[in-house]
């Protein structure tokens, strides 16, 4: 049913509250480009001007032109679409606070129990509690169509409360959430075998802080469900962090039974807690496992939390706990540090730091890729420093280095390490024939790429199109043009064009090489890729339909 349109939009910022950053100006620019998508769609296959559409539709309700995004959705001609769009404008009326027009357009939408559900949960995050359960209660026991299969709808009306019973309790109010999670359970009786269920029932009890019952829940989950477990883990020590119960957090990240899972919570919960300010807890979760890249992610933090403070010892002291092999957080860390010191008037404090950051980077001359990293990593320093000249230097070492990696070892050096953040410091060094020589480079190894890892995976086929942004970037429209055209499947392209003009911001400019050079056939996924990019730019936050697309897709289940 659906194009490769598919995979290009379901990218989108989307929040049930914000201050959006959009001008008068911004959004009159932003609307007639999207008028210009809708009008260029008739020159698309259906399916994908239905796309267009509901695109659009997202971002007039962003904009409050509900009359406009209301007639748009009614064009749309799929079914499930015109579904989504209304969703999303009913979405947009909770995220603005307006409630009582968005719960009578979730008859409009085949997933109505879903959409009160996402209205309910919007309520609750600006703090109307009694409203969202007024909508709660507004779930019919009908029979719904989610991921795929038929569901009762009190099934979404109990795991909606223990929603709203999390975000009770992070609001303060434990005694509250505790009363919901408990109505929750008895609601969702039935489902008590669920692995959904199970697990946020074990969330909503831990943010709760009722132990016992949180801890029924977590031993039924791992007894039943072990293989997932692990992905659960998090956010139940989550909720434990937030009801101040950081010792039942520990030993649930504790419980991970695999290495990897638990680097990953120790990063995660590690955050958590700093955002609380329990850095004492931070070094306790530290203490837990043995090497993983996300522990020294979580010290580099602190290395971070410490330089916020203008505290460089202490600093210093968190770069002690790195692993031999975190080399790059190594040199990152003391560069973040002396240039504290510089700022603190430590002069020399500054310079022997700085000193052992270079020697550290000099070392690593034999590993190219670490090497060309690391000098990016320098250059940004020098640039910071507003030594132009020597930055770019740097990055043309950097390059150098690059280039003598191995690229048809698979999955060795990628466009992205180090290649794009080479790009990135040429162009804020304002090198930009360097930066296109970099971009050449990178169209070069492509194929090796390709070769070396099986055919055409993802990771190496999302590259060409990211180049070809880059190109843009840089202005150089034509060169990414003619890369563009030669491709057989060449949406990807055309996308990463439009949202990399959005967020240059020369939108008139933009536009009208738009009209003159892309083919008639693209013309309106450029543009509505333009008016993403702005979006995302500007930070003018929109629902995200394409997201709860994917999301009850097949093959996302």
């Amino acid at each position: 049913m659906r194009s490769f349109l598919f995979i290009l939009m379901f990218f989108l910022p989307g929040l049930c509250f914000a201050k959006d950053r959009c001008s008068d100006q911004d959004r009159s620019e932003l609307l007639q480009i999207m008028d210009a998508a809708v009008k260029a769609s008739r020159f698309m296959k259906p399916d994908d001007t239905d796309w267009i559409l509901l695109e659009a539709v997202s971002y007039q309700a962003c904009f409050r032109n509900y009359d406009q995004a209301k007639k748009l959705a009614g064009q749309i001609q799929d079914e499930e679409d015109r579904s989504y769009a209304f969703y999303s404008i009913a979405i947009s009326y909770a995220r603005h606070g307006d409630p009582t027009q968005a719960i009578p357009l979730a008859d409009s939408s085949i997933r109505k129990s879903e959409v009160l559900e996402d209205i309910a949960i919007c309520q609750a995050k600006q703090g109307d509690f009694a409203g969202a359960l007024k909508t709660i209660n507004l779930i019919q026991d009908d029979l719904i169509l989610r991921n795929n299969g038929v569901t009762k709808a009190n099934s979404i009306k109990g795991y909606a409360l223990l929603e709203i019973a999390i975000l009770q309790a992070k609001a303060g109010d434990q005694n509250e959430s505790l009363r919901m999670t408990d109505q929750a359970k008895r609601i969702l009786k039935n489902y008590h075998d669920d692995l959904s269920v199970i697990a946020k029932l074990a969330e909503a009890y831990a943010y709760a802080g009722n132990l016992e019952e949180g801890s029924r829940w977590l031993k039924l989950l791992k007894d039943k469900y072990n293989d997932s477990f692990p992905f659960m883990l998090t956010d139940v020590a989550r909720g434990y962090v937030s009801a101040k119960k950081d010792d039942m957090a520990l030993q649930i990240v504790k419980e991970h039974p695999d290495h990897n899972s638990m680097g990953q919570a120790i990063y995660e919960i590690g955050l958590f807690l700093l955002t609380r300010g329990r850095e004492e807890t931070v070094q306790k979760l530290l203490l837990i496992s043995e090497w993983t890249p996300e522990r020294d992610d979580l010290i580099f933090e602190l290395v971070k939390r410490s330089v916020q403070q203008q505290q460089p010892d202490k600093a210093l002291k968190y770069v002690d706990q790195y692993d031999e092999i975190s080399t790059r957080l190594r040199v990152r860390s003391f560069l973040k540090i002396a240039e504290l010191q510089e700022t603190l008037k430590q002069p020399l404090e500054a310079e022997k730091i700085s000193q052992q950051a270079q020697k550290l980077i000099e070392r690593t001359r034999n590993d190219h890729k670490l090497f060309a990293e690391l000098q990016t990593d320098w250059a940004a320093y020098q640039l910071r420093h507003k030594s132009v000249k020597a930055a770019q230097r740097s990055l043309q070492a950097a390059l150098k280095a690059a280039k003598q990696i191995n690229f048809g070892k698979p999955f060795s050096g990628g466009f992205y390490h180090p290649l794009q953040e080479i790009f990135r410091g040429q162009v804020q060094a304002e090198d930009i024939a360097g930066a296109k020589e970099t971009l050449s480079f990178a169209l070069e190894v492509l194929p090796q790429m390709k070769k070396a890892n099986g055919g055409f995976p993802v990771y190496v086929s999302n590259l060409k199109p990211d180049i070809v942004a880059c190109y843009v970037e840089i202005g150089d429209l034509s060169t990414a043009l003619k890369i563009t055209t030669a491709e057989y499947y060449n949406d990807s392209f055309f996308s990463n064009i439009g949202e990399t003009l959005g967020r240059k911001g020369d939108l008139t400019t933009a536009m009208k090489w738009c009209q003159q050079s892309v083919p008639d056939t693209k013309k309106a996924m450029v543009l509505i890729s333009m008016v993403r990019g702005a979006i995302k730019s500007r930070e003018c936050h929109c629902d995200d339909p394409f997201q709860r697309i994917w999301d009850n897709a097949p093959w996302a289940i």
